[in-house]
């Protein structure tokens, strides 16, 4: 992703954006329209400061040969910075003259790897080099260290060095595009934020199709084993992130149709793919639409300026006319009207309506009545504390718990997504340390699979809230990861009225209970009141109803595959 200062203020169609109403309108008035110009301003821009490859095995041979005299100081607690510290470790010139991390959050975090942490004003204090290597926020790390007045000299952005860039584009060209396979399709894999399994869709494709995965996001590096769902079994390469090497292998590889797939923040790539790959088809599998989110829920959990927020949402509209098909889990009246309003009249045919993973393999057996109490399982987001207080209805759960808990016989099992190991436990220590024993108990991420495994041991998957003043328009529309993982695990669930196009699904298949939001005692009274078999009959036809879906938008990308007009693409 570029930094803040690549990115180039709009003034076009979107006037302070924000959260849509109903009816497509944002709650500001202000119509959301695609402008193909500004986005073509941005990508222009973006590909004029492209910035290195992420390549933290070549950004430590760089710097073993080529960093300057004396202390080192690395900016920024994140995965790239392990992986960037494990490398220059094993290079003498380097090894020893780490001193430190910089953070903006160092107060709260003493030690990182074992060095101790800086904020960036103790760091301006140091007679030391501070080396950022960070693709997304690199940019404002080195603002923040000028403003305070560190000389330029002091400070070294690698992935916007042309020594660097020069070196790894050459090393990676070799290595990665020298020799590319053959691609019929191009497949940009995520092995964390994905709807449809890649294996599934090459099947869906013609006999023989060439399937080439390629996977681009810089601050998502290509990890498959530390993934949520299995690695694809045809080609990845992984471009670490560089506009420069997707450009060459589109150039290269000609595929006929790119399956392209995007998640917040949403990247112009469709817009680059429609412009650099005319005659290719594009289906664009967009995980996520911000459009449909509160803008301070947005800006706070992905570090975005308003500006960005603004070239995003013009990014999501503008898709809906340049894809020749949108892959999406949301659905229902006001979505399609919401589609037309802002594209045009073809785009909800355009936009098929899928269920993420919602699996080939049958969920297993019910489990035979058993004693004891009710089981209850949360398997979902559960964000940093300091975060939590955005939406308050969604994750203030304590309160709902214990009440539930308390008064009834009652046990809740939390598994947090987004607490993946030891390492981030100090952000997540409160609901450890509330949850640790009792009726409810926390735990960190499991697998998709092992979820799925352990889900006969309960009796209801969670999807229940508070009301909150916070609105949240995505819940009316969507369909969760953690719905479809329910329902494929063989789960019913308890869910409330707010998650419109979910709970109509629970009623007319009859694959749970659904209470008015909020209300937890008609929760309590449908889950001791309900007939548990009639419900896992339920589960299995709205698991069959997942897979016809997933199914119908299968087919139709083997078919535009199948086409033999090539050149009546959508944006050509």
């Amino acid at each position: 992703m570029t930094t803040q200062s690549a990115v180039p203020a709009h003034s076009g169609s979107v006037t302070n954006p924000a959260t849509p109403a109903p009816d497509g309108l944002s709650t500001d008035g202000h119509e959301l329209r695609p402008d193909a110009a500004a986005l073509d301003r941005w990508v222009e821009q973006l590909l004029t400061d492209a910035p290195a490859p992420v390549d933290m095995a070549l950004a430590a041979r760089f710097l073993a040969g080529a960093a300057p005299v004396g202390p080192l100081l690395l900016y920024g607690a994140s995965s790239f910075t392990v992986t960037l510290l494990e490398e220059l470790r094993s290079f003498p010139q380097t090894a020893g003259r780490i001193i430190g991390v910089v953070d903006r959050n160092a107060k709260s975090q003493p030690f990182f790897e074992g060095l101790s942490t800086l904020t960036p004003e103790e760091a301006v204090g140091q007679e030391a080099t501070v080396i950022i290597a960070h693709p997304r926020h690199g940019g404002e790390m080195r603002a923040v260290l000028l403003d305070l007045g560190m000389p330029t000299a002091r400070v070294l952005s690698l992935l916007h060095d042309p020594a660097y860039a020069a070196m790894a584009l050459d090393e990676l060209r070799r290595s990665l595009l020298g020799d590319p396979p053959p691609c019929d399709v191009l497949v940009f894999v995520d092995t964390n934020f994905s709807i449809l399994e890649d294996e599934a869709l090459v099947r869906a494709l013609p006999t023989g199709s060439a399937v080439l995965g390629v996977h681009f996001a810089p601050w998502q590096p290509y990890r498959p084993e530390a993934g949520l769902y299995t690695a694809p079994s045809f080609p990845v390469l992984d471009l670490r992130g560089s506009l420069p090497l997707l450009l060459d292998l589109l150039a290269r590889a000609q595929p006929r149709l790119i399956y392209l797939r995007s998640h917040f923040p949403i990247y112009p790539l469709a817009r680059l793919l429609r412009i650099h790959a005319p005659r290719s088809r594009i289906v664009h599998e967009v995980y996520d639409f911000i459009a449909w989110q509160p803008e301070n829920v947005v800006t706070a959990f992905n570090e975005v300026t308003p500006e960005q927020l603004a070239l995003c949402r013009l990014a999501e509209a503008q898709t809906l006319l340049d894809s020749d098909m949108i892959v999406s889990k949301r659905g229902g009246a006001r979505w399609r009207r919401w589609l037309t309003r802002v594209a045009d009249s073809r785009a909800a045919e355009r936009c098929v309506m899928a269920f993420q993973h919602a699996g080939c393999v049958p969920p297993p057996a019910p489990p035979p009545p058993r004693p004891g109490p009710l089981r209850l399982l949360y398997a979902a987001l559960l964000p940093q504390p300091r975060h939590a207080a955005l939406v308050p209805g969604d994750y203030d759960l304590a309160g709902m718990f214990a009440h539930l808990t308390e008064t009834g016989p009652i046990r809740i099992d939390v598994f947090n997504s987004v607490h993946e190991g030891p390492g981030q436990d100090p952000r997540f220590a409160a609901y450890q340390e509330r949850w640790s024993a009792g009726p409810v108990r926390y735990f960190r991420r499991l697998s998709a699979a092992e979820l799925r495994r352990r889900m006969p041991d309960y009796d209801f998957g969670w999807m229940f809230s508070e009301p909150s003043e916070i609105t949240v328009p995505d819940k009316a529309v969507c369909l969760s990861a953690r719905f479809v993982g329910f329902i494929a695990g063989g789960l019913p669930v308890v869910i409330d009225d707010s998650f419109e196009l979910m709970a109509g699904l629970v009623r007319d298949f009859q694959a749970g209970v659904v209470v008015p939001q909020g209300d937890l005692e008609a929760l309590r009274a449908a889950m001791t009141a309900t007939d548990m078999a009639l419900l896992h009959a339920g589960v299995r036809r709205l698991w069959r109803h997942m897979g016809a879906c997933n199914a119908d938008a299968l087919a139709r990308i083997g078919r535009l595959l199948s086409a033999d007009d090539m050149a009546g693409t959508v944006g050509a």
